[in-house]
């Protein structure tokens, strides 16, 4: 609650950071995922989205 997260959170990743998945475990409304699993049904099914600035750079690279 202190984060503001009462709706999911989906933290998209440019590979599996062990740390990142590791703290966000123990966060009930948060998933991770790294952007080569990326859907159109996750992003969909999350209210929040967050990219690390490596995930964003990747599917800019791969999507222009």
């Amino acid at each position: 609650k202190a984060l503001g997260l009462d709706k999911t959170a989906l933290v998209v990743m440019d590979n599996n950071d062990v740390n990142v998945i590791r703290a966000a475990a123990n966060l009930p409304m948060m998933e991770t995922m790294p952007l080569a699993q990326l859907s159109t049904y996750e992003v969909v099914k999350n209210h929040t989205i967050v990219m690390t600035k490596a995930a964003v750079e990747k599917f800019q690279e791969v999507n222009a």
